[in-house]
């Protein structure tokens, strides 16, 4: 199938259970297109229960979750999926991801042949889940043209924004079918106060960069190195973050007053390349489910 998509989509790595709930609800409310969970292994709690829940909290926005074939086995996934899609009417999607060195590590998983891997789930998904809606998590050109030849889109994150035009125009260049070009990115703050987990999520970032981008963006080579070292090396994500220079934001996550976020996501839409743009959920919505995002209270456009 092709994914429909609408322009926004919104994802949360992890929340207490009724703070999600809410967050769901409200994006459901305000017309965002889909509402992805990315899956922390044993750092969170179990995202497909999460997503069963909220299925029924839901009646129009698409679920899914980002996972990797080595935490959670092709079959496991393919099955949890086909579950989904039977409790929201079939609103449910799945993104397939290598799985960074951190999350892997905590489920005592290790990365061996990670693009045949993931088609392997991707075949699994297509025997037991005929029909459902497939994505692709990478930064890297082999994984991104066998996403093209066999999921319906492609999810992008850890790029810096500044080669995404390029990036995106190789990828469409490269397309024989129509496939969804997608952009995770976290929300950083404004010009005036930056936020944790736009720190936390360019830590994550970095720690997986591969060295062209860093290279192509002028990033400290010793930077990536000291980050690593507390991602990897025994430290904590906390000190990693610490770590993380303010103008290193603006490159990896979305920077913009809260009252003009909807503005800014269409402007970095255009500006990348990309069919849709998904933003963390506390940048839209606080645990309450209360609107954060002004610009968001009148219908954006749905999946038809």
């Amino acid at each position: 199938m092709t994914a429909k998509t609408a322009h926004s989509g919104v994802m949360l790595a992890d929340s207490p259970t009724d703070a999600g709930a809410n967050r769901v609800r409200a994006a459901d409310r305000c017309g965002f297109g889909r509402f992805h969970l990315a899956d922390r292994g044993l750092d969170g709690r179990d995202q497909w229960v999460m997503l069963g829940a909220m299925a029924g909290a839901t009646e129009r926005i698409r679920l899914g979750l980002v996972t990797n074939p080595f935490t959670r086995t092709p079959a496991t996934t393919a099955n949890a999926l086909r579950t989904l899609r039977e409790l929201t009417g079939g609103r449910a999607f799945v993104v397939l991801a290598r799985g960074g060195e951190r999350i892997l590590a905590g489920g005592g998983a290790v990365a061996q042949r990670p693009i045949a891997a993931v088609r392997e789930t991707l075949g699994a998904v297509r025997e037991l889940c005929p029909g459902a809606e497939t994505w692709v998590a990478t930064k890297g050109p082999a994984m991104a043209q066998m996403a093209l030849r066999h999921a319906d889109g492609l999810l992008l994150s850890g790029i810096p924004h500044a080669l995404l035009p390029q990036v995106t125009a190789e990828l469409r260049s490269g397309m024989d079918r129509p496939v969804t070009i997608g952009l995770s990115v976290a929300y950083g703050g404004d010009d005036a106060t930056v936020t944790r987990d736009g720190l936390i999520r360019v830590a994550l970032e970095l720690g997986n960069l591969r060295d062209e981008y860093r290279e192509a963006a002028g990033i400290d080579a010793k930077l990536v190195e000291a980050v690593k070292r507390e991602l990897f090396g025994g430290g904590t994500l906390d000190r990693a973050a610490d770590l993380v220079p303010e103008e290193l934001l603006a490159q990896f996550t979305l920077v913009a007053p809260r009252p003009e976020l909807k503005t800014a996501i269409g402007r970095l839409r255009d500006h990348s390349g990309v069919d849709v743009v998904e933003i963390s959920a506390s940048a839209v919505f606080d645990d309450g489910g209360r609107l954060l995002a002004q610009e968001f209270d009148t219908t954006t456009q749905r999946t038809s």
